[in-house]
């Protein structure tokens, strides 16, 4: 075959490959924004959006606590994202993501001058359920973190009554069912 042939064929064959996978890829989608409360003086407010396998992922989060013994807020939002696939339930009520990667948190104790702040790149969970009801009702929302033992932000939200440092890592987890939002959840085998 001749140099300029060979070239021709391989911008072909890309563009095919591409064009294919992006039709395969595109009926895969998942977004989610709402608020959910984790204890009565706690909430989180969070958006994701993953468009797999190579699409834009991010994870924002906001956990807010006027609660006893202290107030805090817990900013996140993700650095790397590992998407695994969106899994469609056999009876298709309800799709669920799974969504893996590293992000960056800080968390804010007390208010004003005398507040504490403290920061940390950490592994996290995100499992987002969509159950295929008007208006997002019964979706959910639960956020894992695996916080350092030794460093503070792990320890610190474990004293104020989120998660276990026992065994290491500190694992901090916020699920709930959203009070208002919606998770919507797309796949291929969900059409």
């Amino acid at each position: 075959m001749q140099p300029g042939r060979t070239l021709g064929f391989i911008v072909v064959f890309v563009g095919s490959l591409l064009a294919t996978l992006t039709s395969v890829y595109a009926n895969h989608f998942g977004r989610g924004d709402g608020m959910y409360s984790v204890t009565s003086e706690t909430s989180v407010r969070f958006e994701f959006m993953v468009r797999p396998p190579a699409g834009p992922a991010e994870v924002q989060c906001k956990v807010m606590s006027e609660g006893v013994p202290r107030s805090f807020q817990l900013f996140i939002s993700s650095r790397t994202i590992d998407f695994q696939d969106i899994v469609t339930a056999t009876d298709r009520s309800k799709d669920t993501v799974t969504i893996d990667g590293e992000l960056l948190s800080t968390i804010v104790l007390g208010e004003g001058p005398d507040s504490e702040h403290f920061m940390e790149i950490a592994p996290f969970t995100v499992v987002a359920v969509d159950v295929k009801t008007p208006r997002g009702g019964g979706d959910s929302f639960a956020l894992t973190i695996e916080y350092s033992t030794n460093q503070e932000t792990g320890p610190r939200l474990v004293a104020l009554g989120f998660g276990s440092c026992d065994p290491p890592p500190c694992r901090v987890t916020f699920q709930g069912t959203l009070d208002t939002g919606d998770i919507v959840l797309h796949s291929a085998s969900g059409d």
